[in-house]
């Protein structure tokens, strides 16, 4: 079940791709099947698609993951890329 309140944003500098479990955050959704994506303690989530979030060219941010059941997004280094300053 996706999650339609993703209120939590995490922003880990060693993840490898931008996930979010909120279908509302994408305009458009390329669907995937068979596609799972494993965290650190061994739980494995279905992807259901991904695309592109964001309103303009300066915040959009590129192939994000959409993962089931997941209910946080999680944030990583295109943030940098489009010149915001990240302190952890």
């Amino acid at each position: 079940m996706l999650s339609q309140d993703v209120e939590r944003q995490y922003i880990d500098s060693g993840y490898s791709q931008h996930i979010t479990g909120n279908q509302y955050l994408f305009a458009s959704l390329l669907r995937t099947q068979g596609e799972t994506i494993t965290f650190g303690d061994d739980e494995v989530c279905k992807i259901i698609g991904i695309d592109n979030i964001g309103k303009s060219l300066s915040t959009v941010l590129e192939n994000i993951l959409l993962v089931d059941s997941l209910k946080a997004n999680i944030i990583i280094s295109q943030l940098c890329d489009k010149g915001l300053n990240i302190t952890f």
